[in-house]
């Protein structure tokens, strides 16, 4: 279990190492801007969540807000080994993720 300040700033490490500085001209600081911006703005998002009935019914975040990244983690990574998926981002393009993808967020957010 980790605290959402960990998921978040874990995430935004991802972000900036793995996507943004990948980026050329303005979608670098369009993504770079967007990020920041919408992971500012998370925590009024993780209230929402935490009381959301699927995520109170798997269990991934307890009565202290702690998120349990390890089962998300567990899954998502078996979900991984059956092949990248292509995601288009606006104004950025498509985005390839990959089961190294899910091993270096999680190295992200777990430090």
């Amino acid at each position: 279990m980790v605290s959402y300040s960990q998921v978040v700033n874990g995430i935004s490490k991802y972000i900036d190492q793995e996507i943004v500085n990948k980026l050329q001209g303005w979608q670098r600081w369009a993504l770079g801007a967007g990020t920041g911006i919408f992971l500012s703005k998370s925590g009024e998002n993780f209230a929402q969540l935490k009381e959301n009935s699927i995520v109170k019914m798997l269990g991934l975040i307890d009565e202290n807000g702690m998120v349990d990244v390890d089962i998300i983690y567990s899954e998502l990574r078996k979900q991984a080994d059956k092949g990248a998926i292509v995601a288009e981002i606006p104004m950025i393009g498509k985005l390839t993720l990959t089961k190294d993808d899910v091993e270096k967020l999680y190295t992200c957010i777990k430090g």
